[in-house]
């Protein structure tokens, strides 16, 4: 028994430091995502970062939920534009207003895939007048377009990730503009486009120090004809397909006890389209480019639950000629506070 006890005192000695020779080998692995784990003996020395599980992950411009996961988003919008333009017909200006209950719906196929489906309900209102119609006072209220997508990410490195994925849009109807008819009688429309679009878009994100994320996203929006019923025309007009490209840059940053703070900055083209009654006649449409800032602030209130009020603010930056009208002001914005469960 002697020979045993000569054995086990050195071990005494030297296993708590082996112990803290494994820990401070594996803090420098704090940083890599659990998925590049594959050894389960990494699992027993990994100590997680003091930062919530979604501020190591993924950016809020590219949410999914993790693999076998639901991941429920609803968000009531509030939204107002003020629009004043000058052209060869005299000046126009409208006001708008909006309020909107958007949802979402994601299942994770698994940490790297999931699909989507998305809509939204409510109503908005406008108030306006030009040189041609005294009162261009318009509403629409119901449900929007069905939209289905699939999204995806792949790890280019242990900071950086490549996300790509569609969107399919559905319009269950023609497009139902609200105003007066040539009888003065008042309307409502629907808030349905009118027609289908496919929009893929592929992005990059990557994890800088201090818990900065750095990302960019392109879409690309293929829109269809869209069916279109005038309160004031006899029949059916049809709005010509047109495509929209978008890019944006997003920053973020991370903090333990306040959250996840964050910014995007986003340019849209809109290519010329055109819109055609029954009778054959044609009126062009020039194209139309939107400037749009985004800030938001999203912060977990439990693991399960992340609340994000955000606020965007959108304008044309070339008001000179827009569709043949010079804009003196193109101000719309609006705000949201979404609520995302993961179930």
């Amino acid at each position: 028994m002697r020979w045993i006890a000569v054995l086990v005192l050195p071990l005494l000695v030297v296993l708590p430091d082996q112990g803290h020779a494994q820990k401070y080998k594996f803090k420098y692995f704090v940083e890599i995502p659990p998925q590049y784990y594959t050894n389960p003996a990494y699992h027993h020395h990994y100590r997680p970062s003091p930062l919530p599980t979604n501020a190591r992950e993924l950016m809020e411009a590219f949410q999914q939920p993790k693999g076998r996961r639901v991941q429920i988003e609803l968000a009531p919008v509030y939204g107002s534009s003020s629009i004043s333009s000058n052209g060869s017909d005299g000046s126009r200006r409208s006001v708008t207003e909006s309020k909107t209950l958007s949802i979402a719906a994601r299942y994770g196929w698994n940490d790297s895939l999931s699909v989507r489906f998305a809509t939204d309900y409510g109503w908005w209102e406008k108030s306006g007048a030009s040189l041609g119609k005294p009162d261009e006072s318009a509403s629409a209220s119901g449900l929007s377009d069905l939209h289905f997508g699939l999204g995806a990410n792949y790890p280019l490195s242990i900071k950086s990730k490549l996300l790509y994925g569609f969107d399919i849009s559905l319009s269950p109807s023609k497009r139902r503009e609200g105003g007066k008819t040539k009888d003065g009688n008042v309307v409502d429309g629907n808030r349905f486009s009118g027609g289908h679009g496919f929009s893929p878009y592929i992005g990059w994100q990557y994890k800088m120090a201090r818990n900065w994320l750095f990302g960019s996203r392109a879409d690309l929006k293929i829109l269809q004809d869209k069916r279109v019923l005038a309160p004031d025309k006899e029949g059916e007009l049809k709005e010509s397909g047109k495509t929209a490209l978008a890019l944006a840059a997003i920053i973020e940053k991370a903090s333990a006890d306040y959250g996840t703070f964050g910014g995007e900055l986003r340019h849209e083209w809109n290519e010329p389209y055109s819109i055609t009654d029954e009778e054959g006649r044609t009126e062009y449409r020039d194209s139309e480019n939107l400037l749009s800032t985004t800030l938001y602030w999203a912060k977990s209130l439990k693991n399960d639950l992340t609340i994000k009020p955000s606020f965007t603010y959108s304008t044309v930056p070339d008001r000179s000629r827009i569709a043949g009208y010079k804009y003196d002001q193109y101000d719309v914005m609006a705000f949201q506070v979404l609520i995302r469960m993961d179930l």
